[in-house]
């Protein structure tokens, strides 16, 4: 009877890892990875480090805001993106050229006024350097990409993005489309929210 019940257990991860391998293929590859960029593992550790149990959904526009999770979970699969296609295109990326990039990039805003965002969206100071890093990449692509999106123009140029189910899918055209938690598979449950979760569903 003990026997069987381990083979039980077994056979229940098994099938939890086959099933998410649909969206994050590699159970054993992708462990702890929050998304896969063109081969780049973005982990969940990292993603959790750029958060504060403080942290405020984000507005995106006039009329509406994402959780904390989904934007800094995007803003690292865009910075990646944006490296991709940049490379792809033979531009270089490397710290120096990001740098000369930085002033104009921010168009004469500071290091300090994103950290004073930061503090008042509850995240991190640690995201402030990343939010900049994709300023910086955006006006070395700018006018790259023409109307499309770096979500689009990756497709186009197959950049591969995996995202885990538990952040939502990925979508082309409009990067990463949340997926309320009451939606995942029962396996993919966690038994409480994370610093920058949107709560739980009523």
């Amino acid at each position: 009877m003990k026997g069987r019940g381990v083979k039980i257990r077994v056979l229940t991860v098994a099938v939890a890892c086959t099933l998410a391998a649909v969206t994050l293929t590699g159970c054993q590859t992708k462990v702890g990875a929050a998304a896969v960029v063109d081969g780049h593992k973005i982990s969940e550790s990292d993603l959790n480090s750029y958060l504060t149990p403080k942290a405020q959904p984000i507005q995106v526009s006039q009329s509406g805001s994402i959780a904390p999770r989904t934007f800094v979970l995007e803003t690292l699969v865009e910075n990646q993106l944006l490296r991709a296609l940049l490379q792809r295109q033979g531009q270089p990326t490397d710290a120096s050229t990001l740098a000369a990039a930085h002033d104009k990039a921010l168009g004469g805003a500071t290091d300090a006024d994103y950290d004073q965002q930061a503090d008042a969206a509850g995240l991190s100071r640690k995201f402030t350097p990343i939010y900049v890093q994709k300023l910086e990449l955006a006006y070395l692509a700018d006018g790259a990409f023409k109307s499309n999106t770096a979500a689009e123009s990756a497709a186009a140029a197959k950049v591969p993005v995996t995202l885990n189910p538990r952040y939502g899918t990925w979508d082309p055209k409009n990067g990463i489309t949340d997926l309320a938690k009451n939606q995942l598979p029962s396996f993919l449950h966690f038994s409480s929210n994370l610093p920058g979760d949107p709560p739980p569903s009523q």
